[in-house]
């Protein structure tokens, strides 16, 4: 009897170190993921680094009009710009214009822009009745960052050169809240927020 009840009890505990070194192993993977990502990211942002966008064309879909780049970076003004494609992920493009709306509070609206990408024109209208800031869509070309399947940030602040590319880290919200905090504190912290 005694000896049934130790073999129980040896596998009971066989049954959690099993289990204990399952969950571990999971979230090595899901740090070593994150990491090779955060890699990945890293080697992209510095790549982006500097690089001068060309003065594309962009379509308003408020009034159909198109618009160059350059007329956008006119008034001197740094601005912050969120890039995605409709084949980008999802959740990611929600979870990054969720934080965007927030941070409208803090960064002033005219200074943010978001850059869509639809092959389907439709579907952007649609998209963009939904939000308030200033929104373009750029149908044919590609930015010289969009070799990555996924949606990335990114400031303006001089001469249509690239600076501070960030690519949000799925599900890691604050991560990119973290982002835009410092952004606003480094181009905007001079700028008290002012309705029109």
């Amino acid at each position: 009897m005694l000896l049934l009840v130790l073999n129980i009890v040896i596998l009971i505990k066989h049954k959690e170190n099993k289990e204990e070194s399952q969950l571990l192993f999971e979230q090595y993977n899901e740090v070593s993921a994150k990491g090779i990502m955060l890699k990945q990211q890293g080697a992209f942002q510095q790549a982006a680094e500097a690089v001068v966008l060309p003065d594309m064309e962009l379509k308003s879909p408020k009034d159909n009009s198109r618009i160059k780049l350059s007329s956008l970076l006119k008034d001197g003004h740094p601005k912050l710009f969120f890039r995605f494609r409709e084949t980008d992920c999802d959740a990611c493009v929600q979870h990054s214009l969720d934080l965007i709306k927030e941070a409208a509070n803090r960064i002033p609206g005219e200074d943010i822009i978001i850059l869509s990408g639809y092959k389907n024109v439709r579907q952007f209208y649609a998209y963009t009745k939904t939000q308030k800031l200033s929104t373009y869509n750029i149908e044919d070309q590609s930015l010289p960052l969009d070799t990555q399947e996924q949606p990335y940030f990114f400031i303006i602040a001089d001469h249509a050169r690239i600076q501070n590319v960030f690519v949000p880290l799925k599900g890691d919200k604050g991560y990119t809240a973290d982002y835009l905090s410092m952004m606003k504190n480094k181009y905007w912290h001079l700028h008290q927020h002012h309705s029109h």
